[in-house]
């Protein structure tokens, strides 16, 4: 497959050529969309107050959603 994707590089850019025949453009699409959101990524300053953002977050949805995850199961140790 690799010798159907040819890349080159210049000062400024990389050129990635791919064979149509090998890879639809959805794919492409997808994979152009990722390294996209990775760059974004890579340029936010996170810092600790973010990280505990998060973790807040995490923990009160999982407080209001955790019946309906855990609908149906038993626990074990009820038995």
């Amino acid at each position: 497959m690799m010798e159907a994707i040819d890349i080159k590089s210049t000062d400024a850019k990389y050129i990635i050529t791919v064979d149509k025949s090998i890879v639809d453009m959805e794919i492409i699409l997808d994979i152009l969309e990722k390294l996209k959101l990775e760059c974004l990524a890579k340029n936010i300053d996170f810092n600790e107050n973010i990280v505990n953002l998060s973790e807040e977050i995490k923990k009160s949805w999982w407080k209001k959603n955790k019946d309906r995850f855990l609908e149906g199961i038993v626990n074990e140790d009820s038995d």
